[in-house]
């Protein structure tokens, strides 16, 4: 197995350092950061909603040693290990499994990230219409195309249209100068698949895909419309999603509102939707009120606002995220609903 230590210059150049056992240390091309550099194991699998601001620095020492890795035999250790909890489940990350989930195509926007400006030389942005439109630099459009990954442009977008991504995404280049793998992480909630090596309550990820990312912070000024959420993945992120979307946010505001104005529902309501909306769920795993999380999920669509702007009672964004999906998933969404409507309509 290899390790990416961290990077270095060689002859003018920015490349990485990996370590293997009985080869020590040597110095390999950026392109090998898509491919190696961590364990490849991927016998565990876990789903996580986490926010970034609830991560930390956590031990590569102990990363390694769960991979039988002999870390005495290490050089100065250079890259980061990002630790964070999910439920009862320890996470460790190392940054090189971000940085691989969030550039994307990896084998060739991830060695363009430890450059200079990377998402200026990536793509730029058309300010002529109210909403941003992102345009790939023509090179990268042929390379994107000829292997479907479409799906580059909303995270890109992001990086370009949020303070935090912006600074995150120049903080790779940034962080390699100084010969670290690592990243400055955004204000924002992710919604990722993690597979690696399971021991105990502890998960040490090999491999990270995103699905969703919500931004915690407001946009620059010229990005004021975007929509606040950003699919990393085509199935997750399609024209017919966002269809849905739509037609959830018409039935909501054909819901007739409460006397003073109000959306929600009253407990003679939610007595009667509860059984609709959580059919088929595990109630007994559930430690967020369900209620609150459709109430703010009612008020966000029927008054147009974004997933940030949103209260769901004690539930941060990523958990009504997870909620909205299941009851999407499972059907019972658009049940609640309609039954809702045909309680409120005389």
């Amino acid at each position: 197995m290899a390790w990416a230590v961290g990077t270095a210059v060689q002859g003018m150049q920015l490349e990485g350092e990996f370590w293997t056992p009985g080869d020590g240390l040597h110095c390999v091309p950026l392109q090998s950061f898509a491919t190696d550099g961590v364990p490849c194991d991927i016998s565990a699998k876990q789903a996580v909603e986490t926010d970034f601001a609830t991560w930390s620095l956590g031990s590569p020492a102990e990363y390694l040693a769960a991979f039988e890795f002999r870390t005495h035999d290490l050089p100065e250790e250079r890259h980061d290990v990002f630790a964070f909890q999910n439920g009862r489940t320890r996470i460790l990350l190392p940054a090189l499994v971000l940085l691989r989930a969030l550039f994307r195509p990896k084998p060739y926007l991830l060695p363009a990230m430890f450059g200079p400006n990377a998402v200026e030389n990536t793509c730029h942005l058309n300010l002529d219409e109210s909403v941003p439109k992102l345009e790939l630099d023509a090179r990268w459009a042929s390379r994107t195309s000829r292997i479907g990954c479409g799906e580059i442009a909303e995270p890109l977008l992001w990086m370009q249209c949020f303070p935090s991504a912006y600074a995150a995404a120049g903080s790779v280049h940034a962080m390699a100068r100084s010969g670290t793998i690592g990243i400055q992480l955004p204000r924002a909630t992710v919604s990722a698949s993690l597979r690696g090596r399971r021991l105990g309550n502890t998960m040490f990820a090999t491999e990270a895909r995103i699905r969703t990312v919500v931004p915690l912070e407001p946009p620059y000024d010229f990005a004021q419309q975007h929509p606040g959420l950003v699919h990393f993945q085509r199935q997750f992120g399609t024209s017919s999603s966002a269809l849905h979307r739509k037609e959830l946010r018409s039935t909501i505001r054909a819901i007739p509102r409460q006397a003073d104005g109000t959306v929600e529902l009253t407990e003679v309501e939610w007595e009667a939707v509860a059984p609709i909306l959580l059919a088929g769920a595990d109630v007994k795993r559930q430690r967020l009120d369900q209620r609150e999380i459709f109430n703010g999920l009612l008020v966000m669509l029927a008054e147009g606002k974004k997933w940030r702007e949103a209260d769901f009672g004690e539930a941060r964004i990523a958990n009504a995220l997870y909620a909205y999906r299941e009851w999407q998933r499972r059907g019972t969404l658009q049940n609640s609903l309609d039954a809702l409507v045909g309680m409120r309509t005389p």
